[in-house]
């Protein structure tokens, strides 16, 4: 009568399917990562340039400054935009778009 079990050969083909399939899974889902935290980027950016479309209409009179953080939250902005890149928002003066510090986030 044969034992029951594993052999250490069969244990170890287990874990290196295993092993190939998790890698397969992170070289698939990098690409679509990168591309999420890009748009949501560019999604922050459009929204800093319409609270400070709101904040020149509201403040004609500063039109030649670039507003600050404090100028925009709360009161057009919910909260200060953090780049899922960990870049930083620029928010520019009146005839500049909002800019992010990693390359190729831009509207």
């Amino acid at each position: 009568m044969g034992e029951k079990g594993f052999t250490l050969l069969e244990v170890m083909i287990v874990i290196a399917i295993i092993v190939i399939l998790v890698v397969l899974g992170f070289h698939l889902m990098y690409p679509a990562a990168v591309a999420s935290r890009n748009e949501l980027c560019i999604v922050n950016l459009k929204y800093i340039y319409g609270a400070k479309a709101n904040f020149f209409m509201d403040n004609p009179s500063r039109r030649d400054e670039e507003p600050s953080w404090g100028d925009l939250v709360p009161f057009y902005l919910k909260k200060e935009p953090s780049c899922p890149s960990g870049g930083e928002y620029h928010i520019g003066g009146i005839r500049e778009n909002p800019a992010c510090t990693v390359r190729g986030h831009e509207i």
